[in-house]
């Protein structure tokens, strides 16, 4: 149950993402009145921002945990933070009459948003190296962590959806108050994963008077060859999940012609399979080895990409349940691997220098999926121009299926071939985590005597 009540926490984290993803741009400019380009402008500067401090709020739940035992006091009031800029977010004083002030508010509270999401965000994630020391557990604590993901997905559509159905005035609003509670109860519910066994319990306190400076802890990652190895696949796999779902309702709207229910069904059908699909991937990984099962789902994907999505027919629902939901959501489920591999890399960097950085580097890994995407967002732009999807004309649908099919492909073959010279192997895993174990049992018997 404690990985139950840890991974829950996942479903506030991915279900206020998922909202402010999918509707703050068109709260901003259709509720609020700022242009588009300009509401664009103030996300972008807020993302960059979020970017840029993955990183230091890593490197500095590391220190505190260091210090106190514990990152949970920053989830705690990561959380709270998070839940009252949501509200705000969505809640622009109607004092602000000029299009310059909302524009300001939009950035200062998407400032501060991002600011509170990163410090709930990190540290939680962070705190899957806390509680385990064993490989296979902290990989069964990151798949209960994406099954959440995907629930708080499917909460962070239903909320507003729920309120727009109902042609409710204020539905952004009504949603970002329920997405609030359900972060703040979510954080509530994940507290029951800490007991006094927990090894972050059990940390010493000693205050650390000294904690070396980013730079310094960034130049060192430079001597980490598997992290470079493993962040690079990362980097460019998610680009194309990126391209993916950001062109998903082009691709059934135009080539396949599916209605709003249809395309509903499909990406229910996938969000369930890719959950049901995770324990599998776990067991893949621990009897074959992680390293050559997410790179067998990378391969998988890819290739399959190259020829389902341009040759689903159009208008059959059945086809595309069973194709682009049940097996796309079958094979990318070996993404789940990828963080297990990363607790992996981050115990070598602690046998080289004898720090745990856990936060520093899913910190690293966070600011590198937001620049990926940033970038996938600007490939996509450039792939829906040339698909011609706001003026269709005869050659859009062939062209969205080859932006959706083979353009996202080719990141997946790309990512595995990437993946292939990654040099933690299994048997470089076990020899890792016994020098580890060696190291805390000779501190044991020091502090014993």
């Amino acid at each position: 149950m404690k990985k139950v009540f840890y991974g829950f926490v996942e479903t506030g984290v991915n279900a206020v993402e998922t909202f402010i993803r999918l509707h703050l741009l068109v709260f901003y400019s259709q509720k609020v009145g700022i242009p588009s380009f300009w509401v664009g402008v103030a996300l972008s500067i807020s993302i960059l921002w979020d970017a840029a401090i993955d990183p230091l709020i890593g490197r500095f739940s590391d220190a505190w945990r260091r210090r106190h035992g514990t990152r949970w006091h920053l989830v705690i009031m990561g959380s709270m933070a998070t839940a009252i800029f949501l509200s705000a977010l969505y809640h622009p004083p109607s004092s602000l009459v000029t299009q310059q002030m909302k524009w300001l508010y939009l950035l200062g509270m998407g400032l501060l948003f991002n600011t509170s999401y990163t410090l709930f965000s990190i540290p939680y994630t962070a705190m899957v190296g806390d509680f385990s020391s064993d490989r296979q557990e902290r990989g069964k604590l990151i798949a209960w962590r994406m099954v959440f993901s995907n629930i708080g997905a499917f909460c962070g559509i239903i909320a507003p959806g729920y309120y727009l159905s109902r042609n409710y005035p204020d539905a952004y609003q009504q949603a970002s108050w329920v997405l609030a509670m359900l972060v703040l109860f979510a954080t509530f519910v994940g507290s029951f994963s800490l007991t006094r066994n927990d090894p972050d319990e059990d940390i010493d306190r000693t205050d650390v008077k000294f904690e070396p400076p980013i730079w310094e802890k960034l130049k060192a990652t430079f001597h980490n060859k598997p992290f470079f190895s493993l962040v690079g696949a990362f980097f460019v796999v998610n680009m194309g999940l990126t391209i993916n779902s950001a062109a998903a309702l082009f691709y059934y709207r135009l080539r396949l012609q599916f209605n709003e229910e249809q395309i509903r069904n499909v990406l229910v059908i996938f969000l369930a399979v890719f959950s049901i699909s995770i324990p599998l991937w776990v067991w893949i990984g621990k009897k074959w080895g992680r390293k050559y099962a997410l790179i067998a789902g990378a391969l998988i994907f890819g290739v399959s990409s190259f020829f389902i999505y341009p040759l689903l027919p159009v208008g059959n629902a059945l086809a595309a349940y069973l194709w682009a939901s049940t097996f796309g959501g079958l094979v990318v489920g070996s993404y789940v691997l990828a963080e297990s591999i990363l607790t992996d890399v981050v115990d070598y960097d602690t046998v080289k220098t004898r720090e745990e950085n856990f936060g520093f580097y899913f910190g690293l890994w966070k600011f590198t999926a937001k620049f990926s995407r940033a970038l996938a967002l600007l490939i996509t732009g450039l792939l829906l121009d040339w698909s011609n999807v706001d003026f269709p004309d005869p050659e859009t649908p062939k062209r969205i299926a080859l932006a959706f099919g083979p353009a996202v492909g080719i990141f997946f073959v790309i990512a595995a071939v990437i993946l292939m010279p990654f040099g933690l192997t299994e048997d470089r895993c076990r020899k890792v985590k016994e020098i580890l174990q060696r190291r805390t049992l000779m501190v044991s018997m020091i502090e014993n005597d």
